[in-house]
């Protein structure tokens, strides 16, 4: 069970040595008197760490994460070109579900995969990020053979099943690699998210089939793949904090032969309020951007009465210019709240996250509110980049706060049961919704229990389709505001 030792406690690091949980050290308070004062030390390095190694395999690892947001987000990019071939006839609801199977399978199978990477963290990579990106890849190449709707949604639904190997695994696999920095290192990860979804859009307007550019896709992510097995996959770190809970919680909490189940992490994560707000304020989030992420498209093509490929091309480099500049400000402003460590449990590092995330998804999300206001190209392409900064730069502390409220052990865990939640409350239905949000502000509304009949919007008058999707977008703004009110309220 859980044991209160004061300064000097030992715990087990993982090499046979152990270090430090907590120093006391002697500061001078405001009244120049020497006080103690609790710092938790720097994490040792491990004996014979490889520094290239590791770095080529954050670097691998960034590479494959750009590649299944790219795969995700070059559906969005050709579903214009596909519903004027192959796909002709189909409605935007059924449209909207090419997106939504993806987010409900990726969910539902991602707490699995979180409890296994737990169980089995040195089998992680060769048990679940192998085979998991050598299936998206597979899924993604099937994707661009697809001749039915029947077989994009399969193939749809098969990345659901890969990437659900990837999502909890790969951020705690970052924060195992950098102990001592994971705010800044997440956040840099989190660059190819968005840098990913940027080529997304870019990619397939270079290709004269849509079809090529899944190819692409899933070919690369094979490539990848067979590099995994020769690079670094650390051990797991242990926490460098306590948490607030009198139940077991970690494995070194637990009595000799006792082991930590499932159900006690479980537990431990849904009691989490850290975890909690983390969790509400990503689904939040999530809402917006599975809407505008799948629509912005389509949203320019019938507002602005841009091409295809210049839509997808605009979104793209909106994306991109973000995608970089976001996450790489978030790091940079992080960086002094996490310089030094004043408490055990790092109360003061996960306020520094919640309000630094809270901070730029107030300002997200007023951006995005303004979308529908937006009279030009010009005028609406300087408010996806803002609204794209901010919201990207929420991420690495986001996450950072999703990892902090849980020991290293239950990492995976965490992240698997908020994969299921955020996708749940979020985007699994927000493209859906949206589209349904659009045809009753249309007035053309499916009766109850036909959802999938809804008539098509490119039959109607254009200027009322623009009207609608224009109030619609201002309507997605408001969980993102949300969300960031959520956090500074934390």
């Amino acid at each position: 069970m859980r044991s209160n030792g004061g300064a000097g406690q030992k715990v087990g690091d993982g090499c046979g040595e152990g270090h430090d949980v907590r120093n006391e050290v002697r500061v001078a308070d405001a009244r120049g008197d020497m006080r103690p004062e609790w710092r938790a030390p720097q994490l040792p390095a491990r004996a014979g760490d490889q520094g290239w190694l590791r770095l080529a395999t954050y670097g691998v690892l960034m590479l494959i994460n750009a590649l299944n947001f790219a795969d995700r987000y070059a559906l969005a990019a050709v579903l214009p070109d596909i519903r004027e071939g192959v796909l002709r006839g189909i409605s935007d609801t059924q449209a909207g579900a090419l997106g939504s199977v993806f987010v409900v399978v990726y969910m539902l199978l991602s707490p699995v995969a979180g409890a296994v990477a737990d169980r089995f963290a040195a089998w992680r990579v060769r048990a679940l990020i192998i085979p998991g990106v050598v299936l998206w890849s597979a899924a993604s190449i099937l994707s661009g053979t697809a001749q039915s709707f029947g077989v994009l949604l399969a193939s749809r639904a098969l990345v659901g099943i890969g990437e659900a190997a990837w999502g909890p695994t790969a951020t705690p696999l970052i924060a195992d690699m950098y102990p001592n920095s994971k705010t800044q290192m997440i956040a840099f990860f989190m660059i190819s998210a968005p840098v990913g979804a940027a080529c997304g859009y870019i990619i397939p307007s270079a290709f004269a089939s849509w079809r090529v550019s899944f190819f692409v896709f899933g070919i690369s992510g094979l490539v990848l793949a067979a590099t995994l097995p020769f690079l670094d996959d650390p051990y797991r770190q242990a926490q460098d904090g306590q948490l607030e809970h009198d139940a077991p919680t970690s494995a070194s909490d637990l009595a000799p032969g006792e082991e930590l189940s499932v159900w006690v992490s479980f537990k431990t994560v849904l009691t989490s309020r850290n975890w909690i707000v983390s969790t509400m304020a990503s689904a939040l989030s999530n809402l917006a951007f599975g809407a505008i992420s799948f629509w912005m498209p389509t949203f320019l093509i019938r507002v602005f009465h841009l091409s295809n490929s210049r839509a997808s091309l605009r979104v793209g480099v909106c994306t991109l210019v973000a995608g970089i500049v976001g996450p790489a400000c978030s790091a940079f402003i992080a960086a002094p709240h996490r310089a030094v460590r004043l408490v055990p449990f790092d109360t003061a590092r996960i306020h520094a996250d919640a309000q630094i995330a809270g901070m730029l998804l107030v300002c997200s999300g007023l951006v995005t509110c303004s979308f529908g206001l937006g009279r030009s190209e010009l005028q609406l392409t300087a408010m996806l980049v803002a609204a794209g900064v901010t919201s990207f730069g929420s991420f690495g502390p986001l996450n950072s706060l999703l990892l902090e409220s849980v020991p290293a052990e239950q990492r995976g865990m965490a992240c698997g049961v908020n994969v299921v939640l955020v996708h749940l409350l979020g985007d699994s239905f927000a493209s859906i919704a949206f589209a349904l949000l659009v045809q009753l502000l249309l007035g053309t509304a499916p009766p109850p229990g036909d959802a999938l009949q809804v008539v098509p919007v490119d039959g109607l008058q254009a200027e009322s389709v623009a009207r609608a999707m224009r109030i619609a977008m201002t309507f997605v703004g408001l969980p993102v505001l949300a969300s960031g009110l959520l956090l500074l309220a934390h």
